[in-house]
């Protein structure tokens, strides 16, 4: 059995999420981390009020659900 057959009969999904770090992509003020960039704010000890500024400029216009979807789709 395939890693994709077996995946799909496990029954487990997909769940695709972004936020404000994605705007960053891991990198902050010259340093970049190695691992995941939902950890960025912690990671680089952003503090809140600095953060929440990301909120003003996050419009993800371009995003268009049913296109990952079908990515999604026919990759697994």
């Amino acid at each position: 059995m395939t890693s994709k057959e077996w995946f799909k009969n496990a029954g487990f999904g997909l769940m695709i999420h972004w936020g404000l770090y994605s705007l960053i992509g891991g990198e902050w003020r010259g340093e970049r981390m190695d691992y995941i960039g939902e950890w960025a704010m912690s990671h680089f000890r952003i503090p809140n009020a600095e953060y929440e500024k990301l909120a003003g400029v996050f419009n993800p216009i371009y995003f268009n659900a049913d296109e990952w979807v079908l990515l999604a789709k026919d990759r697994f």
